[in-house]
């Protein structure tokens, strides 16, 4: 979290504003709501590229999305991936590990897993946002 001085002008005067006082406020610069999202531990990157693991019968298939807006929890999926799709929450252990994969569209810790993924069904509904200032 950041702190910022700002000067305001208040419209309507209220007698308990009282001069330098100070406020915590979040202001929401972008959300989304409709829109098809994961959770951020389910996007993987390589290479610049961002993908997530698709349930394919009884395994799962790698498959490149494109992100859209994204807040601390969840991230938007512009393409790549269709609503009600299973995605695996971690890497599958039939998927080979390869060097410089990792989580989440920030990077994120490494992944590695030899137990089979937790799953998760992509809904539509989530609304991501970027974060707060």
């Amino acid at each position: 979290m950041k702190g910022f001085s700002a000067r305001i002008a208040i419209k309507s005067i209220d007698e308990r504003v009282r001069p330098g006082m100070t406020a915590n406020l979040r202001i929401p610069v972008q959300s989304a709501s409709g829109v098809l999202a994961v959770p951020l531990g389910a996007i993987f990157t390589e290479q610049g590229e961002r993908y997530v693991f698709v349930r394919n019968g009884e395994g799962f298939e790698r498959r490149t999305v494109s992100l859209g807006i994204s807040d601390f929890r969840f991230a938007e999926i512009t393409s790549g991936l269709s609503s009600g799709e299973v995605i695996a929450l971690e890497q599958p252990p039939d998927v080979p590990q390869t060097a410089g994969k990792k989580r989440g569209p920030g990077g994120g810790p490494r992944v590695g897993s030899t137990n089979a993924p937790a799953a998760t069904p992509a809904t539509r509904g989530s609304t991501p946002r970027h974060p707060s200032i």
